[in-house]
């Protein structure tokens, strides 16, 4: 048996609150993007794909291993952008995340370790963000874009981050539903 999962960080509830209001502002102007619910707002490191338990088991090995290099941290939420980045016809709406060098030493750990058992490098660079929203018609978020545009430097708050997490990700008709699977712990 498989198990879709990918491996993330949480973000604090303050910072989802203050995402939430300003997607609320955003359903106003445009009903063409499917936002993500609160409950589902993550920092996602590497997207794993259908993993099975053996290739689960190494994994959580991994994420104890390298979280014990790295102590708690801060990372800031602010600004809103899309992929593509700078586009007039976006795909994805998303908020930027920075304080990110503790993030990116993180990232590189887990691609690193992750190739040793059989996962591919990603190949796009790393660009950490947490989505937003996913757009359905781009032809008809003309509307949004002046609006991404005034919250592109917007504050959303701090996420401290405690530990590593690998997620379960089932696919239902209302959206994914996510289940932690294993926590690391930071130092």
């Amino acid at each position: 048996m498989s198990i879709r999962s990918f491996i993330a960080l949480k973000i604090d509830p303050e910072v989802k609150k203050n995402l939430t209001k300003m997607i609320r502002q955003f359903e106003k102007v445009s009903s063409r993007v499917k936002w993500v619910q609160p409950s589902a707002m993550h920092l996602t490191l590497k997207f794993l794909g259908d993993i099975d338990r053996v290739k689960a088991e190494k994994l959580l090995n991994i994420l104890d291993k390298i979280s014990a290099k790295y102590s708690p941290f801060d990372l800031s939420c602010s600004g809103i952008g899309t992929f593509p980045i700078k586009s007039r016809n976006p795909k994805v709406i998303w908020a930027g995340i920075t304080n990110n060098s503790f993030i990116k030493g993180i990232y590189e750990d887990i691609e690193a370790e992750a190739q040793k058992i059989g996962f591919p490098k990603e190949k796009r660079s790393f660009h950490p963000h947490l989505t937003l929203g996913r757009v359905k018609k781009r032809a008809e978020t003309q509307k949004l874009i002046p609006e991404l545009e005034r919250t592109k430097n917007k504050d959303f708050g701090k996420t401290k981050v405690n530990e590593l997490i690998l997620f379960e990700s089932t696919l239902t008709p209302q959206g994914p539903v996510y289940r932690i699977l294993h926590e690391s712990p930071l130092r």
